[in-house]
């Protein structure tokens, strides 16, 4: 999706700065600088729009052999976390006829009581449905998690049980600054899902208290690779 958008800087050099930004993890940043330097989006609001553009292109007719979205359903954890704007997951719910609506962070209320309904797919940074809880620049970020409510929040979900990071590449400076601060207060040890990591990768992941499970994948097939891994766990009642 970040990607896409470099098509609205108008000079080589442009998109090669904003391409530096997303290869460095920091995404927001790259906005910022894509709201900076365009001739074309001037504003959060039409940068909003044409992030919503790009997401309502998804193809929803992928095979499932393609896919992870059932094999998470079949977790059947309480709740899902997501830093896309996307409603893919909720799709695939309800799919499998199991659709809880979408929720943000300013609509959490108390996690324990929502944890009792099963798959709750929790939005960080909004989703398209609701186009204002969208956060898509330094200053949405930095407004969401200066809240004292969203920081207690987040507190609960990283303190209170282990995590399991699939599809995320810990690569997002301002996520990882907030997890970082989280993590050396609460001490607790969650777990990233890695595809062929290398041994000072694991290791520095190690110090952020997160383990992580290497997938070996020779074939590209990174779709079977979690399928293994989430039968597994299912096998064993993890």
């Amino acid at each position: 999706m970040l990607r896409e958008l470099e098509e609205f800087l108008s000079k080589e050099f442009q998109k090669e700065a904003y391409s530096e930004f997303i290869d460095e993890g920091d995404f927001f940043g790259g906005l910022d600088y894509l709201l900076d330097k365009s001739l074309y989006i001037s504003n959060e609001d039409q940068l909003k729009d044409e992030i919503i553009k790009i997401i309502i292109k998804a193809n929803l007719g992928i095979d499932e052999s393609e896919h992870n979205f059932y094999d998470f359903v079949e977790l059947k954890a309480d709740f899902y976390i997501t830093t896309n704007y996307d409603l893919l997951m909720e799709h695939f719910l309800t799919d499998a006829g199991d659709y809880n609506t979408p929720i943000c962070m300013d609509e959490i209320g108390n996690l324990r009581n929502m944890s009792t309904s099963g798959n709750s797919i929790i939005h960080l940074h909004g989703h398209i449905n609701r186009k204002s809880s969208m956060i898509v620049t330094k200053k949405d970020y930095t407004k969401l998690y200066s809240k004292k409510g969203t920081l207690v929040q987040l507190s609960v979900i990283v303190g209170s049980r282990p995590l399991l990071f699939i599809g995320y590449s810990f690569k997002d400076k301002f996520f990882v600054q907030m997890y970082e601060k989280l993590i050396e207060i609460l001490q607790t040890d969650h777990y990233l899902v890695l595809f062929n990591p290398d041994t000072k990768e694991i290791k520095e992941l190690n110090k952020k208290n997160i383990k992580v499970i290497g997938l070996s994948v020779t074939d590209g097939n990174y779709a079977k690779a979690i399928k293994v891994l989430i039968n597994y766990i299912k096998r064993k009642g993890l």
